[in-house]
């Protein structure tokens, strides 16, 4: 989180706590923005929002630097210095059980049609991600595609995608209780990605298509776990989640986080379809232009 408040003390720009124009959760400044003399631009206190009750959203890297005179550069340079949300975080190494039963076997027909349907290379995949598949299991993970999930060249837990497109649950992930770490405190193929350049996508199989370099949330939503391992891992993250409007708005939050601790950060958008219905060539493009 970056500590906007105390930002604020150190370059003597004026603020209010309390007020009409005070939102929950906000502190308001003049607005540099308009010709406002009421106090009406609000900080988040996370420092990852601004808005203006009289003209709207603007960037808050832009408004601090128009309220301090420093250059845009420099307010991200410092704001490194404010960060407490990476600060307040600790590594993990939980470890909820020492040893993990993964289910499945070796894929078979059904499951590598699966694959094959989605354009994927079932044979390339199995070997380097290390897939399983399920037949009759006689509970939540029957009839799945098993993608192990590693950890430090460990699995610590693993999630099953429905391959015959007809239970009601498409996606079914180690329970807590089972994992030797929890799923969502860690990152899918970040042992695959291990240079300073790196794309956040949301599902796995997003990540099956872009390959190395590429990380997965693992569902819709991030942890606070997840934004510490980005920022403790790499200078410069990418985010390319599916072209609706809700993904977006969470993809632009996760890169709003990623921000204040300093790193580049960047949304990708996509022509059409999700990551995951990406052509190979069109992957290998949006890669060599990114220089991953």
């Amino acid at each position: 989180m970056f500590n906007v408040q105390q930002f604020l003390d150190d370059y003597n720009v004026d603020y209010i706590t309390k007020g009409k124009n005070v939102a929950s959760g906000f502190l308001n400044t003049q607005c540099p923005h308009c010709d406002d003399h009421s106090m009406h631009g609000g900080f988040s206190l996370q420092g990852n929002v601004y808005l203006c009750w009289r003209c709207g959203k603007h960037d808050v890297a832009d408004t601090l630097s128009m309220l301090t005179d420093i250059s845009v550069k420099q307010i991200y340079l410092l704001r490194k210095q404010y960060d407490t949300y990476i600060d307040s975080i600790q590594e993990v190494h939980e470890y909820h059980n020492e040893t993990i039963v993964v289910p499945g076997g070796k894929l078979l027909k059904q499951h590598k049609d699966y694959l094959y349907g989605r354009n994927f290379d079932a044979e390339f995949l199995e070997r380097k991600y290390d897939l399983r598949g399920t037949l009759a299991t006689g509970d939540l993970y029957a009839y799945r595609v098993i993608a192990p999930i590693y950890h430090k060249n460990r699995i610590v837990s693993y999630q099953g995608r429905d391959f015959t497109e007809k239970q009601s649950l498409r996606y079914a992930t180690c329970k807590p209780e089972n994992e030797i770490m929890h799923h969502k405190k860690i990152l899918f193929n970040m042992d695959n990605s291990t240079h300073d350049k790196v794309i956040v996508v949301e599902g796995v199989y997003d990540a099956f298509r872009f390959g190395n370099d590429t990380v997965a949330t693992m569902g819709t939503s991030y942890t606070k776990e997840q934004v510490f391992m980005l920022a403790k891992t790499y200078d410069t993250i990418y985010t390319l989640f599916d072209p609706e409007v809700e993904a977006q708005i969470r993809a632009k939050n996760l890169l709003s986080d990623l921000s204040m601790t300093g790193r580049k950060t960047i949304n990708l958008l996509l022509e059409k379809g999700d990551p995951a219905e990406q052509s190979e060539e069109t992957v290998k493009q949006m890669k060599r232009e990114l220089k991953i």
